[in-house]
């Protein structure tokens, strides 16, 4: 008996099935890259969450001591606090305002600055009262007693009023076998490496008179917290040993900072408005009880789009919800009733609108400040 002759597929039925294997793998692909990308993004969007909290919570902190040793001579408030280490050209002669917190704000897409002074004394800022007249080439203060003071301290002296021929100065205090530091003697020497002002013309040409006083600062010098080049929260801190400038970054991946001063302009003891419009006298700078942060984290996972309709950030930016309270804010686009502001964050490049963003914010009492009054 005969068997009929075996046949393979034809070459028709092979094709049929590479198209099918073919589009198997295909819709694979596709599960498996868009599983992928929302993996990503989730996982980009949990180092965003994190990078957001800690760059706040290093914010809050130094925020909330903003101003302690400060804060005990209300008069001092804006003053202009006048310095230089050494004799040399760098870092040259410097200027601050004696102030708690200031906001340098930043127009456009560019990051807000955030200036802090408090200070690092950790047993006793208390000023201490001048009682005798300083002259501009004095060595030493005659004090009614140094309590808390110790060789190397950085002190401000400030005039009973300040104004614009009678400043702060910023000097460090420092002693030797003919004049050392005692209950009733702040001596500020003059060195070629230090702070200390004496006959460096940075003193007022009238001194300080009796009832000047002298606001410890420990070692504290500003400390300002800024957005670098690499998107990155970053705080720079003046050096004592040599007056110049060290920065170290706080937290990556945070593309904008903003700040608000919240204040009590009619003295009853509640923040009515919130601005960045710096005081411009002592009895603005008063007023200032809190300030109000946004920082804005960037998720590093950068978003596909299959059109420009399709992007996952809006062209306005993004909204950081505030109040009614607030200057400069508008109806918020998801929700009218509310007020936003509206944050350009286009400064990280011309594909800004392919990442997705998020608004960290707080409001941060001035403790110093509010014990104060």
């Amino acid at each position: 008996m005969m068997r009929r002759t075996q046949r393979g597929l034809s070459l028709i039925e092979l094709m049929v099935g590479v198209l099918i294997g073919m589009l198997t793998v295909l819709a694979i692909t596709q599960v498996l890259m868009s599983t992928e990308g929302r993996k990503r993004t989730t996982a980009d969007g949990s180092d965003a969450q994190l990078n957001g909290t800690l760059a706040l919570y290093a914010l809050q902190r130094d925020v909330q001591m903003a101003g302690y040793g400060l804060t005990a001579r209300p008069a001092a408030m804006g003053c202009t606090v006048k310095a230089q280490y050494g004799t040399g050209a760098s870092p040259g002669a410097q200027s601050w305002p004696l102030v708690p917190v200031r906001i340098t704000p930043g127009s456009g897409a560019n990051p807000d600055q955030l200036t802090l002074w408090m200070s690092s004394k950790n047993t006793h800022a208390v000023p201490v009262r001048v009682t005798e007249n300083h002259a501009q080439a004095d060595a030493r203060f005659v004090v009614a007693g140094s309590f808390g003071s110790s060789a190397g301290d950085l002190v401000v002296a400030v005039p009973p009023s300040p104004s614009a021929t009678n400043w702060c100065t910023l000097m460090a205090i420092a002693g030797d076998s003919s004049t050392t530091l005692t209950n009733t003697q702040v001596p500020h020497l003059a060195t070629a490496n230090g702070w200390n002002a004496a006959g460096s013309g940075l003193v007022p040409t009238a001194g300080y008179p009796a009832g000047s006083h002298l606001i410890n600062l420990g070692t504290g010098l500003p400390r300002t917290y800024s957005i670098d080049a690499t998107k990155a929260l970053v705080a720079t801190d003046v050096q004592v040993a040599n007056g110049l400038s060290a920065a170290q970054t706080v937290a990556p991946q945070i593309v904008q900072l903003k700040a608000l001063y919240g204040k009590d302009t009619d003295g009853n003891g509640t923040i009515d408005q919130f601005d960045a419009a710096t005081p411009t006298d002592n009895a603005g700078w008063l007023t200032v009880m809190a300030l109000r942060v946004a920082v804005v984290a960037r998720s590093a996972q950068f978003e596909r789009s299959a059109s420009p309709s399709d992007l996952v950030t809006p062209s306005i930016g993004v909204e950081w919800p505030v109040d009614g309270r607030t200057s400069g804010s508008v109806a918020c686009s998801t929700d009218a009733s509310r007020q936003c502001i509206r944050i350009d964050v286009s400064g990280v490049g011309t594909d800004w609108q392919q990442y997705r963003y998020k608004v960290f914010d707080t409001v941060i009492p001035l403790r110093n400040m509010l014990w104060t009054r």
